[in-house]
């Protein structure tokens, strides 16, 4: 009638090849780079603030070079490296 009938196999296909296709690069981010979520993209992080959280903890943030929006990213053990990027 009006029941709609579906093939497990096919189905479970259909959704891995989903899940994959929407897997985002295993890029790994650079020091310095964070992922603007306005511009969908990797960016160099300017003017950089490292704000711990907690433990080990901190966060990197300021601001996109492309669209101004404000970027974080979490980095363990905060070094030197990441505060020079500014």
């Amino acid at each position: 009638s009006n029941h709609i009938w579906i093939d497990g196999k096919e189905f479970a296909a259909w959704v891995d090849s989903q899940r994959n296709a929407r897997k985002k690069s295993t890029h790994p981010l650079q020091t310095g780079e964070g992922f603007c979520m306005r511009c969908n993209t990797i960016v160099k992080i300017q003017n950089g603030e490292i704000h711990p959280v907690k433990g080990r903890l901190s966060h990197l943030k300021g601001k996109c070079p492309i669209c101004g929006g404000i970027v974080n990213r979490g980095i363990w053990n905060a070094g030197s490296a990441e505060l020079s990027q500014g």
